[in-house]
């Protein structure tokens, strides 16, 4: 008589596939749903607000960039270790007493 437990294991494996793809599926789906309203919503494709992300991160990246370079232009000098944040100190959790 052969055994069913293979199969059974195999049975098991592959309801967890199924159901990890049917999550995914679904996760797609609302993806799509969004980004369809959000494409409804903003028919004349305006995502002006995209360019200032964009710029930002430009910015940043040239300013890493020089940074960068002058420090391995001038490998002698220190290097700032500093991990002090004074914009950091200012924020607070939500229901959080002020100091």
């Amino acid at each position: 008589m052969p055994s069913t437990a293979q199969p059974k294991a195999d049975n098991v494996a592959l309801t967890r596939d199924v159901n990890s793809l049917k999550d995914e599926r679904e996760s797609l789906r609302t993806l799509l749903l969004n980004l369809t309203e959000e494409k409804k919503a903003n028919p004349e494709e305006n995502f002006d607000y995209l360019n200032e992300n964009k710029e930002a991160c430009l910015s940043f990246c040239e300013a890493q960039k020089e940074k960068e370079e002058s420090e391995a232009a001038n490998p002698d000098a220190p290097t700032s270790q500093s991990t002090n944040n004074p914009a950091a100190d200012d924020i607070k959790e939500p229901r959080t007493p002020a100091v």
